[in-house]
């Protein structure tokens, strides 16, 4: 993240707290520090936190769909025994993993 003037109601907790706060809430530091930017230039962020949580929402449906997708698979395999052959479905091995 980039350092920047905060305001002195702004301590060093109150940062802490908001970016554990936007993790939890399924945000990476990256959409965070975004945030922060809007709001240390003195503008409202909710437009865009609207957009970064529907952008994150999108991913991890994505990401659901394809775990989904690969437990099937494995359940797949348990029922046809081929699991304890080493038979490894390659379509469902991650892209950076292949």
């Amino acid at each position: 993240m980039t350092r920047r003037a905060r305001s002195s109601a702004d301590g060093p907790a109150d940062l802490v707290r908001f970016i554990k706060s936007a993790q939890r809430s399924g945000l990476r530091l990256r959409d965070i520090d975004e945030l922060l930017v809007i709001m240390d230039a003195g503008n409202c962020p909710c437009g865009h936190t609207a957009d970064l949580v529907e952008k994150r929402l999108a991913e991890v449906d994505a990401e659901i769909t394809r775990l989904e997708a690969l437990r099937s698979s494995l359940v797949q395999q348990r029922v046809s025994g081929l699991a304890g052959r080493g038979l490894v479905l390659s379509s469902h091995v991650p892209q950076e993993r292949r």
